[in-house]
């Protein structure tokens, strides 16, 4: 409980800190929000092509993508910064972690906040919100097409 603890604190004053140039701030939630804006507007061009996919109806076929941004979110925001690993270990950073008494892989995900996987998560929420309000699965439609 103690490490949670740590974690938050340690991530308040990073975000506190990327707050001091608000408009960099605010432009790296934007640029996170456009690139998956980028995948809305694929799919859209895609499914109104194309009125369905394999029996699907476009509102459901909207879930993949929807799916597909929420987990992308996700993951940048609690294990983006694991790819910068080997880059860590090559400069020699990681000589420096195993010194201090925390665990290595906590303070590679404290190394800075990704401001962008706000914007991902945010467009990621908002289309999955619209399309499981748009898709028939939920509203009693059992028998998914063969």
């Amino acid at each position: 409980m103690e490490g949670l603890r740590i974690m938050w604190r340690i991530t308040r004053l990073d975000v506190r800190a990327e707050l001091e140039y608000r408009a960099e701030f605010l432009m790296n939630i934007a640029i996170g929000a456009i690139w998956q804006v980028s995948v809305i507007v694929f799919s859209t061009v895609l499914l109104t092509r194309f009125t369905g996919m394999g029996g699907w109806d476009s509102s459901d076929v909207l879930l993949i993508p929807a799916t597909r941004m929420l987990a992308h979110g996700l993951f940048v925001l609690f294990l983006g910064r694991v790819h910068g690993l080997g880059h860590s270990i090559q400069e020699g950073r990681i000589d420096a972690y195993l010194l201090r008494p925390m665990p290595v892989h906590r303070q590679i995900q404290l190394q800075w906040f990704p401001t962008n996987a706000i914007g991902d998560l945010t467009v990621a929420a908002a289309l999955m919100a619209g399309a499981l309000g748009r898709s028939r699965l939920l509203a009693g439609r059992t028998t998914v097409p063969s």
